[in-house]
């Protein structure tokens, strides 16, 4: 991208980014890295750190938001062939439990580092609120990066639901009306 800018006279101007970023060896073996892109504007405070945290296939997180982001894009949890879910936090660096909204929008990329191009183009990136509200976001894909901006922290799935390679899904019920759905790999 490039910024451009007319004044009249000779200055010195600076662009102000803050990065963070974590990256995480992932339950399917492969790396992902989160970045998060913020400017002052953001207001967040000189101790803010990302806290990455992946949801894996087999816990009940999982599978809820699995469900809810199918629905979202109108398919069934069966039609998902790629699935990742993280919960991606600003929190302090003194005291994890002290979670940070940014006060304006900060640019997210997330790399699949070990992951082929041709893949990166099919997936699409959700953010689930606190309250359980489900987005999708316009996410652009740049390499093996998917980039997007965020108002707000929780959970962000992405899924790839082209229905290739779909997986198969066992759906279980329990007696206290629970279930669970295992997809192969």
């Amino acid at each position: 991208e490039q910024v451009s800018f007319e004044t009249d006279g000779f200055s010195v101007f600076a662009i102000v980014g803050i990065v963070i970023e974590k990256t995480v060896l992932a339950s399917d073996g492969k790396n992902y890295r989160i970045t998060v892109t913020y400017a002052p504007e953001a207001n967040l405070p000189d101790d803010v750190d990302l806290s990455v945290i992946e949801l894996e296939q087999g816990d009940r997180e999982f599978i809820h938001y699995l469900e809810e982001s199918a629905a979202r894009l109108g398919k069934e949890v069966e039609d998902i062939s790629y699935a990742r879910i993280f919960d991606i936090s600003l929190v302090s660096k003194n005291d994890q439990d002290m979670h940070y909204q940014p006060e304006a929008d900060v640019a997210v990329s997330i790399e699949l580092i070990d992951a082929d191009e041709n893949m990166i183009e099919n997936l699409k990136v959700l953010h689930i609120s606190d309250n359980n509200e489900v987005d999708v976001l316009d996410a652009s894909a740049d390499g093996n990066a998917l980039n997007f901006l965020a108002d707000s922290f929780s959970i962000y799935p992405i899924v790839d639901d082209d229905g290739e390679n779909a997986r198969i899904g066992y759906r279980f019920w329990y007696n206290d009306g629970t279930q669970d759905v295992l997809l192969s790999t």
